[in-house]
Protein backbone atom coordinates (compact mmCIF):
# COMPACT_ATOMS: atom_id res chain seq x y z
CA UNK A 1 0.00 0.00 0.00
CA UNK A 2 2.67 2.38 0.78
CA UNK A 3 4.48 1.81 -2.49
CA UNK A 4 1.32 2.47 -4.27
CA UNK A 5 1.07 5.78 -2.32
CA UNK A 6 4.52 6.86 -3.13
CA UNK A 7 3.89 5.89 -6.34
CA UNK A 8 0.88 8.39 -6.68
CA UNK A 9 2.60 11.24 -4.85
CA UNK A 10 5.72 10.81 -7.64
CA UNK A 11 3.26 10.52 -10.41
CA UNK A 12 0.18 12.14 -9.74
CA UNK A 13 0.88 15.45 -11.34
CA UNK A 14 1.84 13.97 -14.36
CA UNK A 15 -1.75 11.46 -14.01
CA UNK A 16 -3.83 14.84 -12.92
CA UNK A 17 -2.49 16.59 -16.35
CA UNK A 18 -3.12 13.72 -19.11
CA UNK A 19 -6.47 13.27 -17.32
CA UNK A 20 -7.09 16.75 -18.03
CA UNK A 21 -6.11 16.97 -21.02
CA UNK A 22 -8.37 14.25 -21.72
CA UNK A 23 -11.33 15.52 -20.79
CA UNK A 24 -10.49 18.97 -22.64
CA UNK A 25 -9.99 17.07 -25.74
CA UNK A 26 -13.23 15.37 -25.36
CA UNK A 27 -15.34 18.66 -24.21
CA UNK A 28 -13.85 20.02 -27.78
CA UNK A 29 -14.66 17.27 -29.68
CA UNK A 30 -18.02 16.55 -28.36
CA UNK A 31 -19.32 20.19 -28.73
CA UNK A 32 -17.13 21.66 -32.07
CA UNK A 33 -18.24 20.02 -34.76
CA UNK A 34 -14.97 21.77 -37.01
CA UNK A 35 -12.83 19.13 -34.07
CA UNK A 36 -15.12 16.56 -34.23
CA UNK A 37 -14.93 16.53 -38.16
CA UNK A 38 -10.86 16.54 -38.24
CA UNK A 39 -10.87 13.17 -35.01
CA UNK A 40 -13.29 11.61 -37.04
CA UNK A 41 -11.05 12.07 -40.30
CA UNK A 42 -7.92 11.58 -38.57
CA UNK A 43 -9.02 8.33 -36.53
CA UNK A 44 -10.79 6.62 -39.55
CA UNK A 45 -7.96 7.19 -41.60
CA UNK A 46 -5.47 5.52 -38.23
CA UNK A 47 -7.67 3.05 -37.82
CA UNK A 48 -7.86 2.17 -41.59
CA UNK A 49 -3.98 2.11 -42.00
CA UNK A 50 -3.57 -0.48 -39.19
CA UNK A 51 -6.54 -2.59 -40.22
CA UNK A 52 -4.46 -3.00 -43.60
CA UNK A 53 -1.19 -3.77 -42.34
CA UNK A 54 -2.95 -6.19 -39.81
CA UNK A 55 -4.19 -7.49 -43.06
CA UNK A 56 -1.01 -7.54 -45.06
CA UNK A 57 0.43 -9.40 -42.27
CA UNK A 58 -2.34 -12.17 -42.20
CA UNK A 59 -2.11 -12.46 -45.53
CA UNK A 60 1.63 -13.29 -45.27
CA UNK A 61 0.97 -15.95 -42.71
CA UNK A 62 -1.74 -17.48 -45.00
CA UNK A 63 0.47 -17.09 -48.13
CA UNK A 64 1.31 -21.43 -47.68
CA UNK A 65 -2.20 -22.36 -47.57
CA UNK A 66 -3.61 -20.16 -49.93
CA UNK A 67 -0.33 -21.51 -52.41
CA UNK A 68 -1.04 -25.55 -51.10
CA UNK A 69 -4.81 -24.98 -51.97
CA UNK A 70 -4.03 -23.64 -55.62
CA UNK A 71 -1.60 -26.87 -56.07
CA UNK A 72 -4.51 -29.00 -55.05
CA UNK A 73 -7.22 -27.09 -57.15
CA UNK A 74 -4.47 -27.79 -59.95
CA UNK A 75 -4.18 -31.51 -59.78
CA UNK A 76 -7.68 -31.73 -60.04
CA UNK A 77 -8.34 -29.34 -62.57
CA UNK A 78 -5.23 -31.50 -65.06
CA UNK A 79 -7.04 -34.75 -63.90
CA UNK A 80 -10.49 -33.60 -65.51
CA UNK A 81 -8.55 -32.85 -68.56
CA UNK A 82 -9.25 -34.74 -71.27
CA UNK A 83 -5.82 -36.20 -72.38
CA UNK A 84 -6.20 -37.57 -68.83
CA UNK A 85 -8.63 -39.64 -69.78
CA UNK A 86 -9.29 -43.31 -72.00
CA UNK A 87 -12.22 -43.58 -74.10
CA UNK A 88 -12.96 -47.36 -73.08
CA UNK A 89 -16.22 -47.92 -75.06
CA UNK A 90 -16.34 -48.78 -78.87
CA UNK A 91 -18.55 -45.81 -81.06
CA UNK A 92 -21.40 -47.45 -82.68
CA UNK A 93 -24.18 -46.26 -85.00
CA UNK A 94 -25.60 -44.52 -81.31
CA UNK A 95 -23.54 -41.97 -79.14
CA UNK A 96 -21.52 -43.61 -76.39
CA UNK A 97 -22.71 -43.42 -72.79
CA UNK A 98 -19.99 -42.62 -70.19
CA UNK A 99 -17.42 -44.28 -71.73
CA UNK A 100 -14.43 -42.12 -70.01
CA UNK A 101 -12.29 -43.32 -67.71
CA UNK A 102 -9.73 -41.55 -65.81
CA UNK A 103 -6.20 -42.68 -66.98
CA UNK A 104 -4.01 -40.39 -65.33
CA UNK A 105 -3.78 -38.30 -61.91
CA UNK A 106 -1.08 -35.48 -60.78
CA UNK A 107 0.59 -36.09 -57.37
CA UNK A 108 1.90 -32.10 -56.41
CA UNK A 109 5.29 -31.41 -55.19
CA UNK A 110 7.94 -29.02 -54.61
CA UNK A 111 11.22 -28.46 -55.84
CA UNK A 112 13.67 -28.92 -52.78
CA UNK A 113 17.32 -29.38 -54.49
CA UNK A 114 18.32 -28.63 -58.09
CA UNK A 115 21.71 -29.39 -60.20
CA UNK A 116 21.97 -27.26 -63.00
CA UNK A 117 25.26 -27.56 -63.75
CA UNK A 118 26.79 -29.48 -66.52
CA UNK A 119 24.64 -32.21 -68.65
CA UNK A 120 23.40 -34.26 -65.63
CA UNK A 121 21.09 -31.60 -64.43
CA UNK A 122 18.10 -33.43 -61.78
CA UNK A 123 15.81 -32.21 -59.30
CA UNK A 124 14.86 -33.53 -56.06
CA UNK A 125 11.61 -33.54 -55.27
CA UNK A 126 9.76 -33.76 -51.53
CA UNK A 127 7.27 -36.60 -52.59
CA UNK A 128 8.29 -40.25 -52.44
CA UNK A 129 6.96 -43.87 -52.42
CA UNK A 130 4.18 -43.12 -49.38
CA UNK A 131 2.83 -40.34 -51.23
CA UNK A 132 2.82 -42.61 -54.58
CA UNK A 133 5.36 -42.03 -56.73
CA UNK A 134 7.54 -44.50 -58.19
CA UNK A 135 10.43 -45.22 -60.98
CA UNK A 136 10.08 -43.86 -64.24
CA UNK A 137 6.93 -41.44 -63.95
CA UNK A 138 7.11 -38.35 -65.45
CA UNK A 139 7.08 -34.68 -63.64
CA UNK A 140 5.11 -31.72 -65.64
CA UNK A 141 5.51 -27.88 -64.07
CA UNK A 142 2.45 -25.33 -64.55
CA UNK A 143 4.03 -24.49 -67.92
CA UNK A 144 5.73 -27.59 -69.63
CA UNK A 145 7.67 -30.71 -68.76
CA UNK A 146 10.25 -31.19 -65.92
CA UNK A 147 11.75 -34.76 -67.02
CA UNK A 148 11.19 -38.44 -65.29
CA UNK A 149 11.58 -40.14 -61.62
CA UNK A 150 14.98 -41.98 -61.79
CA UNK A 151 14.78 -42.49 -57.95
CA UNK A 152 12.20 -43.11 -54.80
CA UNK A 153 12.57 -43.17 -51.48
CA UNK A 154 9.86 -42.80 -48.68
CA UNK A 155 9.47 -39.52 -48.68
CA UNK A 156 11.84 -37.96 -51.59
CA UNK A 157 12.32 -38.72 -55.19
CA UNK A 158 14.89 -37.43 -57.63
CA UNK A 159 14.06 -36.52 -61.12
CA UNK A 160 16.32 -36.62 -64.29
CA UNK A 161 15.48 -33.54 -66.03
CA UNK A 162 14.95 -32.32 -70.13
CA UNK A 163 18.26 -30.55 -69.52
CA UNK A 164 20.18 -33.95 -68.85
CA UNK A 165 22.54 -36.45 -71.68
CA UNK A 166 20.05 -39.19 -71.24
CA UNK A 167 16.71 -37.48 -71.56
CA UNK A 168 14.68 -38.50 -74.57
CA UNK A 169 11.42 -37.26 -74.80
CA UNK A 170 8.74 -38.20 -77.37
CA UNK A 171 7.58 -34.62 -78.84
CA UNK A 172 5.53 -33.92 -81.90
CA UNK A 173 4.28 -30.62 -83.65
CA UNK A 174 0.91 -29.74 -82.77
CA UNK A 175 -1.07 -29.70 -86.04
CA UNK A 176 0.78 -32.25 -87.93
CA UNK A 177 1.28 -36.21 -87.23
CA UNK A 178 5.20 -35.71 -86.84
CA UNK A 179 7.05 -36.56 -83.85
CA UNK A 180 10.36 -37.33 -82.83
CA UNK A 181 12.60 -36.95 -79.38
CA UNK A 182 13.51 -34.01 -77.55
CA UNK A 183 17.02 -34.06 -76.90
CA UNK A 184 19.19 -31.76 -75.14
CA UNK A 185 22.50 -30.84 -76.67
CA UNK A 186 24.02 -29.50 -73.39
CA UNK A 187 24.34 -25.79 -74.53
CA UNK A 188 21.81 -23.58 -73.99
CA UNK A 189 19.31 -24.09 -70.73
CA UNK A 190 16.32 -22.91 -72.66
CA UNK A 191 16.89 -24.64 -76.51
CA UNK A 192 16.34 -28.48 -77.24
CA UNK A 193 16.59 -30.20 -80.37
CA UNK A 194 13.49 -32.03 -81.88
CA UNK A 195 15.45 -35.38 -83.48
CA UNK A 196 13.85 -37.67 -86.20
CA UNK A 197 11.94 -35.37 -88.14
CA UNK A 198 11.81 -36.11 -91.82
CA UNK A 199 12.83 -33.48 -94.58
CA UNK A 200 9.58 -33.57 -95.96
CA UNK A 201 7.76 -32.55 -93.01
CA UNK A 202 5.83 -29.17 -93.18
CA UNK A 203 7.23 -27.08 -89.97
CA UNK A 204 6.81 -23.73 -89.69
CA UNK A 205 8.89 -21.65 -87.02
CA UNK A 206 6.30 -20.97 -84.21
CA UNK A 207 4.99 -23.86 -84.25
CA UNK A 208 4.00 -25.29 -80.72
CA UNK A 209 5.89 -28.53 -79.92
CA UNK A 210 3.79 -31.20 -77.26
CA UNK A 211 4.31 -34.29 -75.96
CA UNK A 212 3.20 -36.93 -78.62
CA UNK A 213 0.99 -39.77 -76.19
CA UNK A 214 3.36 -42.44 -77.35
CA UNK A 215 4.89 -42.99 -73.99
CA UNK A 216 3.08 -43.68 -70.93
CA UNK A 217 5.17 -40.99 -68.68
CA UNK A 218 3.10 -38.11 -70.49
CA UNK A 219 -0.31 -37.87 -71.68
CA UNK A 220 -0.99 -36.22 -75.09
CA UNK A 221 -0.86 -32.52 -75.41
CA UNK A 222 1.26 -31.09 -72.95
CA UNK A 223 2.61 -28.10 -74.48
CA UNK A 224 6.56 -27.87 -74.35
CA UNK A 225 7.72 -25.04 -76.07
CA UNK A 226 7.85 -23.56 -79.48
CA UNK A 227 10.13 -24.19 -82.56
CA UNK A 228 12.04 -21.20 -83.25
CA UNK A 229 14.28 -22.70 -86.47
CA UNK A 230 14.09 -25.41 -89.10
CA UNK A 231 16.67 -26.46 -91.11
CA UNK A 232 17.55 -29.53 -93.89
CA UNK A 233 20.36 -31.40 -91.41
CA UNK A 234 23.13 -31.50 -94.00
CA UNK A 235 23.83 -35.45 -93.18
CA UNK A 236 20.80 -37.49 -93.92
CA UNK A 237 17.23 -36.99 -94.79
CA UNK A 238 16.14 -35.58 -91.26
CA UNK A 239 15.38 -31.73 -90.03
CA UNK A 240 17.12 -29.93 -87.23
CA UNK A 241 14.22 -28.43 -85.46
CA UNK A 242 14.78 -26.52 -82.79
CA UNK A 243 12.94 -25.96 -79.68
CA UNK A 244 12.73 -23.08 -77.18
CA UNK A 245 10.89 -24.46 -73.50
CA UNK A 246 8.03 -22.81 -72.59
CA UNK A 247 8.65 -22.92 -68.59
CA UNK A 248 12.50 -21.80 -67.18
CA UNK A 249 13.41 -24.36 -65.19
CA UNK A 250 15.69 -22.64 -63.51
CA UNK A 251 12.94 -20.07 -61.82
CA UNK A 252 10.54 -23.99 -60.85
CA UNK A 253 9.73 -24.55 -57.17
CA UNK A 254 6.71 -27.00 -57.87
CA UNK A 255 6.06 -29.83 -59.93
CA UNK A 256 3.30 -32.50 -61.09
CA UNK A 257 4.23 -36.14 -61.02
CA UNK A 258 2.28 -37.87 -63.45
CA UNK A 259 0.80 -40.90 -62.30
CA UNK A 260 -0.48 -43.21 -65.02
CA UNK A 261 -3.68 -45.57 -63.64
CA UNK A 262 -3.17 -47.77 -66.68
CA UNK A 263 0.61 -47.92 -66.21
CA UNK A 264 0.49 -51.71 -64.45
CA UNK A 265 -1.55 -52.90 -67.68
CA UNK A 266 0.46 -51.62 -69.99
CA UNK A 267 3.53 -53.10 -68.33
CA UNK A 268 1.67 -57.02 -68.02
CA UNK A 269 1.66 -56.31 -72.00
CA UNK A 270 4.93 -55.82 -72.28
CA UNK A 271 6.00 -58.61 -69.86
CA UNK A 272 3.54 -60.62 -72.20
CA UNK A 273 5.32 -59.27 -75.44
CA UNK A 274 9.08 -60.20 -74.26
CA UNK A 275 7.88 -64.03 -73.42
Amino acid sequence: MSALLQAFARFGGSLLFILLEGICLYLIVTYNQNQQLIYLNTSNRLIGAATARYDRIADYFDYGRQIEALRQENKQLRSQLDNAYYEWSQRRDTLAGDSLIQSFSYIPANIIAKTLLGRSNTFTLDKGSLQGVRQGQGVLSPNGIIGMVVSVSEHYCRVMTILHQQSLISASVRGSNYYGSLIWDGDDHHILNLDAIPKHAVIHVGDTVQTSGYSSKFPRGVIIGEVISNELNKIGDRRLVRVKLFNDLATQQTAYVVNNLMDDELQKLEDLSNE
